[in-house]
């Protein structure tokens, strides 16, 4: 009836082994979960270009040329603030510039 421990070490050097692997890519992968968002509004802002510079426009009346230019800004910003993230330099500067805009 004994088993012979093999099963509970296999299982005790599992985690280990799995930490051990993948202990470099989790880093990118939660960063990458934590600024989703930022990229799918991004690929939003590029598709729906005309629609939010009229929004702009129309909401502050403030000129089409003006209105693309914020579009491009928040655009950039996002863009910028993710791939800083992803990369990890200026982490902390990046994710102020997402929040604040």
């Amino acid at each position: 009836m004994e088993s012979g421990g093999t099963g509970s070490e296999t299982k005790g050097n599992t985690v280990p082994k799995f930490l051990r692997v993948t202990k470099h890519h989790l880093p990118h992968a939660a960063h990458l979960c934590l600024v989703s968002t930022f990229l799918e509004d991004s690929v939003r802002l590029w598709f729906q270009w005309m629609d939010q510079s009229e929004y702009i426009n129309s909401t502050w009346s403030c000129g089409g040329l003006l209105a693309n230019v914020l579009v491009r800004i928040n655009l950039l910003g996002q863009l910028g603030s993710w791939l800083l993230i992803l990369s990890r330099n200026f982490v902390q500067p990046a994710c102020c510039a997402l929040r604040c805009g």
